[in-house]
């Protein structure tokens, strides 16, 4: 019954068979949208505020400068502007295949006490 709303409302399945960390349940089905795109992002190993947001996990095209490892992976737009600070999702769909990157910098939401 939740699959036959979710795909009226242009929503696909992504992953079947998902763990879910509830008592009730065990499993359950993951949905996307289908605009949605799915992003790689990776840490500069020297510094780990630096973030390198790419759409390809293996072979990404990252800048040569420093050493790059993988950090994340998503799609949603709630997760980029929260986890990644990605404010324009448009910008980051057109700069991403003309460049190979899109470099952010993930500053501190909390102070020191």
């Amino acid at each position: 019954m939740i699959r036959q709303i979710l795909e009226q409302r242009d929503w696909v399945l992504d992953q079947s068979d998902v763990k879910v960390q509830s008592v009730p349940f065990s499993k359950a089905a993951r949905y996307r949208r289908p605009d949605w795109i799915t992003f790689y992002a990776f840490r500069n190993s020297s510094d780990p505020r630096d973030v390198a947001i790419t759409d390809r996990r293996q072979n990404a095209r990252l800048p040569t400068d420093t050493r790059w490892t993988y950090y994340a992976t998503f799609a949603s737009p709630l997760q980029a502007s929260v986890a990644f600070n990605v404010r324009d999702l448009r910008q980051l769909r057109q700069h991403v295949p003309a460049h190979g990157f899109y470099r952010v910098r993930i500053e501190r939401t909390l102070r020191c006490a």
